[in-house]
């Protein structure tokens, strides 16, 4: 129900054992979720999360997939979807199909003059390659410049109980004209991982970098680009397509 005109809260998931067992042969148990969600003002919104249940949402299609790169899903969970445009990026740093067992998060997002700002804290597993637990933060802002422009910044730290992924991006596109228009990307990504006899399987620091020039005047367009990656590129939260 509503606590004020701007507020919500929504128990997701309340779950009991069919049976009690009076002899106590087996413990009784309870599974609680909770949803919480608290608009601060007009522009900004505050959304905790305990113990989701995503049994409800929708499944993903199946599919055939004859590429050799991973296959992108789109994110059917609300409270991953909601605004999570502001995440979007040249290449995707942030890939919210990474978080799996979800234990607590809660996310902040809002408008600030010309900023627009989103905030998450993930407790739980992440799945890249493998399975990883431990706590995820996640920054993203966006300044828009004049009309059109906008320059982006994106942090990420994510410790993990058998290492790191620690990431810095910044990214945007300016017109220089009505027709032509300048992007990039530059990012730098420390990742470390140690497997469980202690020994490091992954301890490097990498970086992408990206720029692109479009020219576009109806009915011609034309787009030049240039990437430089690095071979061990890899942020545990990305999904860069790789060949």
């Amino acid at each position: 129900g509503g606590m004020t005109k701007y507020s919500d809260i929504r128990l997701l998931n309340f779950e009991i054992p069919n049976h009690w067992n009076l002899n106590y042969e087996n413990d009784p148990f309870a599974n609680l979720g909770l949803d919480m969600l608290y608009r601060i003002n007009s522009n900004s919104t505050m959304t905790l999360t305990l113990n989701p249940d995503f049994g409800q949402v929708e499944a993903d299609a199946d599919t055939i997939e004859l590429l050799d790169t991973e296959r992108f899903l789109p994110e059917r969970r609300p409270f991953f979807s909601e605004g999570s445009e502001l995440l979007r990026m040249p290449h995707r740093l942030y890939y919210s199909r990474r978080f799996t067992d979800i234990q607590a998060g809660a996310k902040l997002s809002g408008e600030y003059k010309d900023f627009n700002v989103a905030f998450l804290n993930i407790q739980g597993e992440t799945v890249h390659g493998s399975t990883r637990e431990g706590n995820s933060s996640v920054f993203r802002a966006v300044q828009n410049i004049g009309m059109k422009s906008s320059l982006g910044y994106y942090l990420n730290n994510s410790e993990f109980k058998d290492g790191h992924s620690h990431v810095v991006s910044s990214d945007g596109f300016f017109f220089l004209n009505e027709d032509l228009r300048l992007g990039y990307q530059a990012t730098l990504a420390d990742d470390k991982i140690v497997d469980p006899s202690g020994s490091t399987i992954k301890d490097s620091t990498d970086y992408l970098g990206f720029v692109s020039l479009s020219w576009e005047k109806y009915p011609w367009e034309i787009h030049a680009t240039y990437t430089a990656i690095t071979d061990e590129f890899d942020p545990d939260l990305g999904l860069i397509f790789r060949r």
